[in-house]
């Protein structure tokens, strides 16, 4: 994960955004499909390292 300075932990942002996509998954399964998911599976690091550069960014 990119290393910012901010208030909010890393644990925390991991905790937050497993939070939603574990969500996303449970309401988009049936719409998207499991092959969605499993090609995701990669990417999701990528994804997570967007949320914390966000969640950061507007912890100002």
């Amino acid at each position: 994960m990119v290393k910012i300075r901010s208030n909010v932990s890393e644990d925390e942002i991991y905790g937050e955004f497993a939070k939603i996509y574990r969500t996303y998954k449970a309401v988009n399964r049936k719409t998207v499909g499991d092959y969605f998911f499993k090609e995701m599976e990669d990417l999701v690091n990528k994804l997570c390292d967007d949320f914390e550069t966000l969640v950061r960014s507007s912890d100002v």
